[in-house]
């Protein structure tokens, strides 16, 4: 079991400078775009010169195009590196996708929504957070477990993992404390290390009797179910917003779909190691470089946006 995971909030693990400097640029490129105000969309930009004709929302949608351009682009230039995924990394990769795809309902909100009561007995904000964060904490934490259990015979195959296992890791609430800022953040240390975790897994390790919710599945399985079970509660939380009566602008919808196309960029390039990023594609451009150049149009296109909607 990997001990960082006990730890409320564990220090990020190492990850590829191209992937750290591009989300550094997302999260600024997002708090410029998240100032738009839908009223003021349909003003006229030059986007790349005079002479043609464009809005700020046209901005945001050529915002998402760098991004699908530059997926297409790294996706390009690891297959002519002959760069190859480790057996776990593809469906590890689906995760940081429904990471930033949740970050993407997230990022418009304050704290003040944390607690707000939808009623119907349903979760709040920070309930369905801390639940998140939980889970996603104990996925690879328990997948350890069962991978420990691969000479057991079957007929004394446990059902569930011990209840101390639980007892192990911080309490579920406790992962839903203090700021959105701050459970975004601690959310984004888990997904990388729980991906650290398990990125040298073998395809014999995933080919691991296991059980999920008592059923018998494998190890692998465990592990894909880091994705459905974000996007499950990203549809929750939306939800929730919905009861509270929030509405959801246009800008923010088009936010999201930014961090979508973010979530499917860094994918493309995620688990991958530094040589392989580096490594130049049949153009001479390395995935690294690609991933980098996308994010640097959606600061550009960020940045000058805000000003002509003021």
């Amino acid at each position: 079991m990997d001990e960082r995971l006990r730890q409320l909030d564990p220090p990020p693990p190492p990850l590829s400078a191209p992937i750290l400097a591009a989300r550094d640029k997302m999260t600024t490129a997002a708090r410029h775009l998240l100032a738009l105000r839908d009223e003021n969309i349909e003003r006229d930009w030059a986007w790349i010169g005079q002479g043609g004709e464009s809005d700020i929302r046209s901005g945001l949608y050529l915002a998402l195009q760098a991004l699908e351009e530059g997926t297409g682009q790294v996706q390009r230039a690891l297959a002519d590196g002959g760069a190859r995924r480790k057996a776990a990394t593809s469906m590890l990769a689906a995760a940081t996708a429904a990471r930033w795809e949740l970050h993407g309902v997230l990022a418009p909100l304050d704290d003040a929504i944390l607690d707000a009561d939808p009623g119907d007995e349903q979760w709040t904000v920070r309930g369905t957070l801390a639940h998140v964060l939980h889970v996603h904490r104990a996925y690879p934490y328990f997948s350890s477990w069962w991978l420990g259990r691969r000479d057991v015979a079957a007929d004394d195959y446990p059902r569930f993992v011990p209840d101390e296992m639980d007892q192990d890791l911080p309490a579920e609430e406790t992962n839903g404390s203090g700021s959105l800022d701050a459970i975004r953040a601690r959310f984004d240390v888990l997904v990388d290390v729980g991906a650290d975790a398990w990125r040298d897994a073998t395809d014999d390790d995933l080919a691991v009797r296991a059980r999920w919710s008592g059923f018998p599945v494998t190890v692998g399985f465990r592990l894909g179910r880091w994705s459905p079970h974000i996007q499950e509660h990203t549809v929750q939380v939306e939800k929730t917003l919905e009861m509270l009566t929030r509405r959801t602008t246009e800008v923010e919808r088009l936010v999201r779909l930014v961090y979508r196309g973010f979530g499917r960029l860094e994918a493309s390039a995620w688990g991958l190691p530094d040589d392989a990023l580096a490594a130049a594609g049949a153009d001479g451009r390395s995935a690294g470089a690609a991933l980098e150049a996308a994010a640097d149009e959606v600061a550009r296109i960020a940045a000058e946006l805000p000003p002509l909607a003021s």
